[in-house]
């Protein structure tokens, strides 16, 4: 699930925090494929022992990413191409980042 501040994955025992991911990648092969690449400084996740969690994120402690494989991917209903899907992400992630940094100067000042 995608938030505007988390990306919420079912065998994980917390969310993943927006303005930790340092860029994502989408593959297109046997399936669509997200690989969120975390920031140096971000916590890693834990994954959470659930037998029956699908989707299932892998977790790459050494390489610092996030892989989940996407079955289908929907908003409000209507399924998206991984043409649309893309964008989409970088959208809640560059607003993500934006909406981080402006609550850090608002915090300085």
């Amino acid at each position: 699930m995608l938030t505007p501040d988390h990306f919420v994955f079912a065998n994980l025992k917390s969310p993943i925090p927006i303005k930790d991911i340092a860029d994502f990648e989408l593959h297109i092969a046997y399936g669509t494929f997200l690989t969120l690449h975390l920031e140096d400084d971000a916590p890693l996740p834990e994954r959470a022992s659930r037998s029956f969690s699908v989707p299932n994120a892998r977790v790459f402690k050494k390489k610092r990413r996030v892989v989940l494989m996407l079955a289908q991917f929907c908003r409000d209903g209507k399924k998206l191409t991984p043409d649309e899907l893309g964008p989409l992400i970088a959208d809640y992630v560059n607003a993500g980042v934006a909406r981080h940094l402006l609550q850090q100067r608002f915090e300085k000042a």
